[in-house]
């Protein structure tokens, strides 16, 4: 059913571009559906470009866009797509949640506490604004987790999955923070739901292949596991190093 309901909205945004190929918002929208799925980041980049040449001040395409270059490392264009968004709308949740972001994951890289430090506070005034941001929800929750505050963690992945339970990146990393705490059933749980709604999430894949392999011994199914991720994403290395290790 879910896997129906994500094809049908994927039909959907392709019917409203065919009609209207250069509309940012439904761009924006086929972008995130790609980057959602675990897929065709390429093709999420382009659209993003394509909805900014049609409309520069196009906030979710600013946000989006700067998202996936942060998910890339790509810190300088990143800021500055950002920069061009606080600009516009120095209030923005979601332009404040995805500054956060990029500061979070730079800091990650270069051991940075002060900038790490910015990033939980970046991060806490843009739920302050919109409680309903479920991309910083998450953010924030990553950052506590790594913290070692995993209480914490777990609320807010929570509250994100409160305000939209079909959010596959809180799923999976929620399911990953109960493995941490080798709470299985439920963090295959959330495994099962991620993959229902985004068969080649390649985080997700990882996680299930992860429990599957060293948590429940289920070497055939783990494998099968690690195969479909490297269907999706061929050149994954954890992913093939996990699948050399149950050959």
């Amino acid at each position: 059913e879910d896997r129906g309901q994500h094809e049908a909205g994927q039909a959907a945004l392709e019917a409203a571009l065919a009609a209207a190929p250069s509309d940012p918002a439904t761009l924006s929208a086929y972008a995130r559906l790609c980057v959602a799925a675990g897929k065709d980041l390429r093709a999420a980049h382009g659209m993003w470009l394509a909805a900014l040449d049609a409309h520069p001040a196009h906030l979710p395409a600013l946000t989006g866009l700067a998202a996936l270059h942060t998910r890339e490392r790509r810190w300088a264009p990143a800021r500055a797509l950002l920069h061009r968004a606080l600009a516009l709308a120095p209030h923005d949740a979601s332009a404040l949640g995805a500054y956060a972001a990029v500061l979070h994951q730079e800091a990650l890289g270069a051991g940075n506490g002060t900038m790490l430090e910015e990033a939980g506070r970046v991060y806490s005034e843009a739920i302050l604004l919109d409680p309903a941001e479920v991309e910083t929800l998450c953010n924030l929750a990553l950052l506590e987790a790594e913290r070692g505050d995993a209480a914490k963690a777990a609320l807010l992945y929570r509250t994100a999955l409160a305000e939209n339970p079909r959010e596959v990146e809180a799923l999976w990393q929620y399911a990953h923070l109960l493995l941490a705490d080798r709470e299985l059933p439920a963090a295959e749980d959330l495994l099962r739901q991620a993959l229902a709604l985004a068969p080649h999430h390649l985080d997700a894949l990882c996680s299930y292949g992860l429990l599957l392999h060293k948590h429940k011994r289920a070497l055939p199914a783990a494998k099968a596991m690690y195969r479909r991720a490297l269907q999706a994403h061929p050149a994954h290395v954890p992913s093939l190093s996990n699948l050399a290790a149950v050959l």
